[in-house]
Parts: C-alpha cells; structure tokens; sequence
C-alpha cells in the first residue's frame, strides 16, 4: 500500500515538474514591459530568463548593478534570475533576483491552472504572475528563444 502511494505521489510530481517548464508571459516589470520568460529544469531545479519583450523587442541591457563585478558585463537577456526548487505538488521554494535593485529575495510558488505564482517571502512583498503560453502563442517566439544548453544556471 505504502509502495503505491509512494509510486502514486512520484508520478504526480514528476507530471508537475514537467509541467512547469514552458514559455510564459511575465507581467509588467519596472519599465511597464511585458517580458516573455522560459522556465526550464535542470536536475533537480527550475530555472526562468528572460529572452524577448511582449511586443518581440529584445532586451539588450546589461547587469550592470549586479554585487559580483564579474557579473555585470553579462546581458540580462539569457540569464536566469529565478531558481525554485519543488518540495511537493503544491508548492515550491527558492530565490528571486531583481536586475534593477541588485537584490536577491527567497520565494514561495505554486501552479495554479496556467499561471505560476512567485511571492517574495517578505512582509507585503508583492506576487509575479507568469502566464503559461500556448504551443500556438510561444511560436510567435520562436525565432527569439536562446539555446537552454547554452544557458549558465548561476544567479551569483
């Protein structure tokens, strides 16, 4: 019985964990962009970075207020800045970095239908949605999109 259960809760997660990764709408940032993100896993994690604006502009800043000097010739485009780590069906935890304020904040998600909530696990920190796109939307991406091989998972 405990053996089915436990088969039962591995093949659900497994579903789950594939099912995040994919190509989402972030809501508005900073600048009132919409920016279009991948999120992807790589062993045990999910990683996000953003690879194109809504409107099908790339953004070509730089990471310029990073506290690593190393990393602050790195274009934003192409690096991640959300690790989250599943630790059940419902939800998941990890780490947030805000190019604009060079900061790393923790963060609670969850899946709910299409959407990916992200809390800032701070006192009145606000939720980022991602909205799950579409095979057909995510297509009109797909000249955008970067080569997750090529992708480095390090925030720091």
């Amino acid at each position: 019985m405990f053996f089915k259960f436990l088969i039962l809760t591995f093949l659900f997660i497994s579903y789950l964990n594939a099912y995040i990764s994919g190509i989402y709408l972030m809501q508005n940032d900073e600048k009132e962009k919409e920016n279009i993100v991948e999120i992807f896993k790589k062993e045990d994690k999910f990683y996000a970075f953003g690879f194109a604006r809504s409107d099908g502009s790339i953004n070509e800043d730089l990471d310029s207020k990073n506290p690593n000097k190393a990393l602050q010739n790195r274009k934003i485009r192409g690096s991640v800045f959300l690790e989250l780590e599943c630790k059940n069906e419902k939800q998941c935890y990890g780490e947030i970095y805000s190019f604009n304020k060079a900061k790393f904040y923790p963060v609670k998600a969850e899946l709910k239908d299409e959407i990916l909530e992200v809390k800032i696990d701070l006192l009145f920190a606000p939720k980022i949605k991602f909205k799950k796109l579409s095979q057909k939307e995510a297509l009109n991406f797909q000249d955008k999109r970067l080569n997750i091989k090529d992708i480095k998972t390090n925030m720091r």
